[in-house]
């Protein structure tokens, strides 16, 4: 389902964060180089559900990515 819902160059598209027997061979900076560029907030998939979505934290939410946008 995951892969009909994502493109390859998503990480939700694989298994979660890879297979162990493959992160097993990682060593540690192959595994902060994984994190510096899928854990940020550009690759964020956010989902509100709710009948009644507080605008606050819609302009929250908002104001965290302007701040990330300029703080790199």
């Amino acid at each position: 389902m995951r892969q009909l819902l994502y493109t390859t160059n998503s990480t939700y598209y694989y298994e979660c964060g890879g297979l162990t027997r493959d992160i097993m061979r990682l060593d540690n900076e192959q595994i902060k180089a994984y994190h510096r560029r899928y854990y940020q907030p550009g690759q964020l998939t956010m989902l509100l559900a709710g009948a009644d979505i507080d605008v606050s934290a819609l302009t929250e939410i908002d104001d965290f990515f302007n701040q990330c946008d300029r703080d790199g």
